[in-house]
């Protein structure tokens, strides 16, 4: 609730930032609280995230909803969005949707890869209508190329490793190898 108030107010808001321990149970990853422009709350993967800004990034962040304590609201203002690089490019949420697939914040990269034909439905389930596809060399193979966050990326091309091919950027296709 006061994250939306804080939204709608347009005000800045400070919390602790929390991960789980070995004893499953949530504590402080420092001790100094997070001051963060809040601008929208989204769900991904059954998960709900705070689309937000720190003043010292020019990028937006994200931060699981569930792993927040002590959440306050500031009298100051959210940081403008002409000032942060998402919002000035034309900011579509599902575009960023797309581009952060696993929530984590940071730049999107173009990434190339080689998939097979049959996996349309996932390329649209997760990275949105947003993508090109050349013709691939390899029969029954396409190749696919869109903007994402690179360790969002690598992390799906993980999981989609027996399928897929991550043809660029050379770092992450040796990060995957």
């Amino acid at each position: 609730d006061k994250l939306n108030d804080a939204i709608a107010e347009k005000k800045k808001v400070s919390f602790i930032y929390n991960s789980y321990g070995k004893d499953f149970k949530l504590h402080p990853k420092r001790e100094k609280p997070y001051i963060v422009s809040p601008y929208q709350i989204v769900a991904n993967n059954g998960r709900f995230y705070l689309i937000c800004n720190s003043d010292n990034h020019d990028t937006l962040g994200h931060y699981r909803l569930d792993k927040m304590s002590c959440v306050e609201i500031l009298e100051e203002k959210v940081r403008a969005k002409k000032e942060i690089k998402e919002f000035a490019n034309g900011y579509s949420l599902p575009r960023h949707m797309a581009e952060h697939i696993y929530m984590f914040g940071g730049p999107s990269v173009r990434v190339k890869l080689l998939a097979p034909d049959h996996m349309m439905n996932e390329m649209i389930d997760w990275f949105g209508k947003d993508f090109r596809i050349h013709p691939s060399s390899k029969e029954g193979m396409m190749e696919i190329v869109f903007h994402c966050n690179e360790t969002a990326m690598l992390y799906w091309a993980l999981q989609y490793g027996p399928f897929v091919e991550v043809l660029e950027p050379k770092g992450l296709r040796e990060e995957v190898k």
